[in-house]
């Protein structure tokens, strides 16, 4: 094509050199995008997040989901694959993608990181293909990572919403979804795999400690299981393993807006009578609290653990079961337990 503009072959051999590395440059940018994820595969629709969501701890309904991370993987049935080393012949069946969200503004966007992962691509619009997420996103070990034993473990500082996130564990699947004209952009909806728990504090006979005080209160939550492993197709969280007290933690809890109240996550478990569950600081004093009798915490549950602070000691009053994201909405006067 380029004799149309050069006859000679010397000339030709050179523009021919140099428009060569043009194309070679332009083909490298065209296969890539600006997170570092390679688009090689053209003419395949990539796969786009549209939005995330979950029924969340101390918001009610479904909400955006509060996170910075997530995991994405695609299983089309027809093809083989490996759940435990992650791995399949098909290239577009792919394990535990990351996917980060990217805020300007008002805007939220979900974009698939990764220096040397390429683009998660539709088959075709007739494909039915398995999709299963989770989030946080969960860093591989070096040996890579079996998918039907994916380890977690809760964060012992969760005095934050950020902090609160990194350890409370969500997933969702959607079984043979087909991307239909117009519908190839995916809505993924978390369920809880964890426990929530709220406590609430409420003042004693003769308001001592006060409101106030309490307020300030310093709440740590006592010998709870840490870890746990969950399978890509059931999504049950198994509990982790441990001599004695390996697998045990305290928690940091995150604040609540409501007045005097204090929210965290952890695994599914019981809680033995008489074991040390709850420690509150107000001011010099310390209080303790253990239950006089087992205490059962189911996952995707959400609870509330109300405990009244006398001047000399703590008495359980209630521990109710409550939807995730039902914030704790209570007036000064049910606060002043007569």
């Amino acid at each position: 094509m380029f004799n149309h503009w050069l006859t000679a072959g010397k000339e030709w051999s050179m523009v021919h050199g140099s428009w060569s590395m043009i194309i070679a440059l332009l083909l490298m940018t065209a296969c890539s995008s600006d997170n570092g994820v390679t688009t090689a595969d053209s003419g395949y629709r990539p796969v786009e997040i549209e939005s995330a969501a979950v029924t969340r701890a101390l918001q009610p309904g479904v909400t955006p989901y509060y996170g910075s991370s997530l995991a994405l993987t695609y299983i089309y049935p027809g093809s083989p694959f490996n759940m435990v080393a992650g791995t399949s012949s098909d290239k577009f069946t792919r394990f535990g993608v990351e996917w980060q969200k990217q805020t300007n503004g008002n805007v939220t966007r979900w974009v698939q990181t990764g220096e040397t992962a390429s683009t998660m691509l539709w088959k075709s619009l007739e494909d039915r293909v398995n999709m299963y997420a989770y989030a946080p996103f969960i860093e591989p070990p070096t040996e890579g990572m079996n998918y039907t034993a994916i380890p977690f473990s809760i964060q012992v500082d969760q005095s934050d919403s950020t902090k609160l996130a990194l350890s409370d564990l969500v997933a969702w699947q959607e079984l043979n979804y087909y991307p239909t004209a117009g519908q190839d952009k995916i809505s993924v909806i978390f369920r809880h795999l964890l426990t929530g728990l709220t406590v609430t504090l409420t003042s004693g006979p003769g308001g001592s400690p006060t409101k106030e005080e309490l307020k300030d209160a310093e709440v740590t939550i006592q010998n709870v299981t840490k870890g746990v492993t969950f399978s890509l197709q059931d999504m049950i969280p198994h509990t982790t393993e441990g001599n004695g007290t390996e697998n045990l933690t305290e928690i940091i809890p995150c604040k609540g807006s409501e007045e005097r109240t204090w929210h965290c996550v952890f695994p599914e478990q019981t809680i033995s009578a008489n074991t040390l569950f709850v420690t509150i600081r107000v001011g010099n004093k310390t209080y303790n609290y253990q239950p006089v009798s087992d205490l059962h915490f189911e996952k995707d549950t959400a609870y509330r653990l109300t405990l009244e602070i006398g001047d000399t000691r703590l008495v359980p009053k209630s521990v109710d079961v409550v939807p995730w994201g039902a914030p704790v909405l209570m007036t000064d006067d049910e606060l002043e337990l007569k």
